[in-house]
């Protein structure tokens, strides 16, 4: 047996010569050996879904059996994807720029959207919008209208030079969204008027360190801005009128160094519950429990919250 390291393949010879490629599984009931960079569960279907570079896996969650795969729907290197509410639909970007839309339950190709001219980094869907925000890594936005299944139109385009595009998070109760930048400014857009709207600095929250995500609350008046430093910013977002004020702050600590800080990736949240699932750049998943930054109240105004407590009580942390 010979492993030919170029070719990414191993060889193996007898009474015949057999070429494996090492990049590819040849057990679909496997889990993927490429790079596997996004999970999600159907709550309407009940199938768990997996998404690696070149392929889409459907499992049942409680047999661990394969359903469906969907194998390179692209034709390139997936780079980012995003699906509706309602899970039916799911956008695909690539490595090429190209932008694609599929039936999730069938696989069926459904229409493809204006592209960009390179890598798609971030896409992220509006059901109740009837959009799709899509950003490459040259820093080019596009705002795409959804309103038709087999069409779609480009209603704006937002190009941003001499600075990276670190996340994006879409505030649908305001028709806005919200972009963190590299250099620690984060940026408001009226995705209604498609016009800028504004914009604030880490300098204002005493942080001089670019942003790693973005989190709006969508049933509150402010987001969660993380940075590289591993420090969390709780900030109230325009229209409210006291915008760009922090209201708390958290910090993500090292597991194994507890003195050093990690920055955050990506942040969901449990509004029934009052939980706050963070993950970070090392695979560490945080749950913080946030009932009591919530002063106890179902009117939920965006008001009712206590600025001293909340963030605490570190439930439970995990690789």
């Amino acid at each position: 047996m010979i492993y030919l390291r170029k070719q990414k393949k191993i060889m193996v010879y007898g009474p015949s010569v057999v070429f494996y490629e090492t990049d590819k599984s040849l057990n679909p009931e496997l889990a993927d050996d490429q790079l596997i960079f996004s999970c999600c569960y159907d709550k309407f279907s009940k199938h768990l879904i997996n998404f690696s570079l070149r392929k889409i896996k459907m499992w049942n969650p409680f047999t661990g059996k394969i359903k469906k795969v969907y194998d390179d729907p692209m034709g390139n290197e997936i780079t980012s994807l995003c699906m509706d509410k309602n899970m039916k639909r799911i956008f695909i970007g690539d490595n090429t720029g190209n932008i694609k839309c599929f039936n999730l339950k069938n696989g069926k190709y459904l229409k493809t959207l204006s592209g960009h001219e390179n890598e798609i980094s971030i896409l992220l869907h509006s059901l109740d919008l009837e959009l799709l925000i899509s950003c490459s890594i040259e820093n080019t936005i596009k705002i795409h209208e959804d309103k038709d299944i087999f069409e779609g139109s480009v209603l704006k385009e937002i190009k941003i030079p001499n600075v990276q595009i670190k996340s994006i998070t879409l505030i649908e109760k305001y028709k806005r969204i919200g972009i963190g930048f590299s250099s620690g400014i984060i940026k408001f857009y009226d995705i209604e008027h498609y016009r800028y709207d504004s914009d604030f600095s880490s300098d204002n929250l005493n942080i001089r360190d670019e942003v790693t995500c973005l989190y709006f609350f969508n049933e509150y008046d402010f987001l969660i801005s993380s940075f590289l430093s591993g420090i969390n910013k709780i900030i109230y977002i325009p229209p409210h009128p006291l915008k760009f004020n922090s209201i708390n702050e958290f910090f993500n600590y090292d597991l194994k160094f507890s003195e050093n800080l990690s920055p955050v990736t990506c942040h969901d949240f449990d509004y029934k519950n009052k939980i706050l699932y963070s993950g970070d750049q090392n695979g560490i998943l945080t749950c913080r429990d946030m009932k009591e930054f919530f002063i106890e109240s179902d009117t939920l105004s965006g008001q009712n919250f206590n600025t001293n407590k909340g963030m605490n009580l570190l439930l439970n942390s995990c690789k």
